[in-house]
């Protein structure tokens, strides 16, 4: 492919390269692109200088997605519930997202790398010290730090200075970059360090985020980053230590959020208040699986070269329906499963059976329940009972779960990052898998009151 060796910004190369994305005819199927090349959006260097090529190609196919996609708006519905709303102005309702899928992954990664870390945007810029205590990780994230950035700054002023002509040398260097999340771990088998990036939006920035944000950072990583970091792991494997990783393998991240995590409530007070909340709200990563494969059952593997790789979209969702909330219902399971706590430690892993039996015990109850459920869907029900089971199921961290939800400020939240998406990653799922157990365990009786529920 012919390359272009002059410095362009970013965005109008990325543009420029790929103005198909912005027709209607594109299908929201990033992931099967078949003819996507990885190679296409490499960074070239010339005297330690960075150059974008001609062109991106981002070619997309153009048949209908397989059943492993969620492509029908429906299926999108189905996972969220009603309610969706744009997300409010000035709200940190994005940044609460971005916490709670940083969280989720967590979970994920730390399963997969028991001794790796995900670390926020937050803790890659500015001036909050991170490190993990491990020679080989801390030197990536020293790198990262200082050098994961544009190499030219995008001002008028530097435009002109390009566009005359002037070298790599005349020009001002430009800002850090920013990425939502970072995974880093060892991988001792193939003795490298692996790094998975993650992007969080909603789905109407999914494309400008794959052209502007996904791709253009993940050839930083495969680039400059990748160069100097392996560079000085070779020096001090002369001076420090043989042991150290040689390689720095960097891409999006394979994880996609699983269906029974895809709702995550933002989370009231409920202990405080003696009425029913005005309002519950949530948020619904159900539109990710527009763009990437619904992980489990025939689902297709996501190719290592998919563009969305990496990428979690959210929707934002509110529900005004305190009248039809069984409040005294929601209060009674939840003494009762502090009983069962006494018994299971973990009340996620209390058997199904156990939670059938006190619906039959408790005929009225259950009643009320299946008639909210009829009325706001399974979603909202999930959504509603996670509020109420949180302090039961999370303990003391459901404090900081109310904070979040109750509009923490920015500094609050760039300042405790960490132990924020720690605190998701060990409490959430937690509290969500119980509550999804406990709405499906009620629903399983609605065919003999006379109700169908999706499961």
């Amino acid at each position: 492919m012919a390359l272009d060796l002059t410095v362009r910004p970013w965005r109008k190369m990325i543009k420029t390269g790929t103005s198909s994305m912005r027709t209607p005819m594109v299908k929201p199927i990033a992931w099967q692109a078949a003819n996507w090349r990885s190679q296409d959006v490499g960074l070239n260097v010339c005297n330690g200088f960075l150059f974008w090529p001609q062109e991106l190609r981002f070619r997309f196919a153009t048949h209908q997605p397989d059943m492993a996609m969620a492509d029908d708006i429906h299926v999108i519905d189905w996972v969220c519930g009603t309610g969706a709303r744009a997300v409010p102005r000035g709200s940190s309702v994005p940044e609460i997202a971005q916490l709670y899928a940083l969280g989720l992954y967590r979970a994920w990664f730390r399963s997969v790398y028991p001794a790796g870390e995900v670390f926020t945007e937050w803790d890659l810029v500015g001036k909050v010290s991170v490190g993990m205590g491990r020679t080989a990780i801390d030197m990536a994230l020293k790198i990262i730090k200082s050098d994961f950035r544009n190499y030219y700054s995008k001002s008028q002023r530097n435009r002109m200075r390009i566009r005359e002509g002037t070298p790599a040398s005349g020009l001002i260097e430009g800002r850090s970059v920013r990425a939502d999340g970072l995974g880093i771990a060892l991988d001792p088998i193939h003795r490298a360090i692996v790094a998975e990036l993650i992007e969080v939006t909603t789905v109407d920035e999914a494309e400008a985020t794959i052209i502007e944000d996904i791709q253009p950072k993940l050839a930083l990583l495969r680039g400059p980053i990748k160069k100097l970091l392996e560079r000085e792991l070779a020096e001090a494997r002369t001076g420090v230590s043989s042991m150290l990783p040689e390689f720095f393998n960097a891409s999006g991240s394979p994880w996609v959020i699983p269906l029974p995590l895809a709702i995550v409530p933002i989370f009231n007070d409920v202990t405080r208040e003696v009425t029913v909340p005005q309002r519950f709200r949530w948020i619904c990563f159900g539109p990710t699986y527009r763009y990437r494969p619904i992980l489990g059952g025939f689902a297709a593997p996501e190719p290592e070269t998919a563009p969305a790789r990496g990428l979690i979209l959210y929707s934002y969702h509110e529900a005004s329906q305190p009248q039809g909330v069984p409040q005294e219902v929601l209060r009674r399971f939840r003494d009762w499963a502090k009983q069962q706590q006494r018994r299971y430690q973990r009340l996620e892993l209390l058997p199904t059976p156990e939670m059938s039996r006190y619906w039959q015990d408790n005929n009225d109850d259950l009643k009320q329940l299946l008639g909210y459920v009829a009325l706001a869907t399974t979603a909202v029900a999930v959504v509603v009972l996670a509020i109420y089971l949180a302090p039961l199921v999370a303990g003391a961290a459901t404090a900081a779960l109310t904070q979040l939800g109750a509009g923490a400020a920015l500094d609050f939240i760039a300042v405790n990052a960490a132990a924020l998406v720690a605190m998701i990653s060990a409490n959430v799922p937690q509290i969500m898998n119980f509550a999804r157990s406990a709405v499906q365990s009620a629903t399983s009786f609605g065919p003999r009151f006379g109700y169908a529920f999706a499961q």
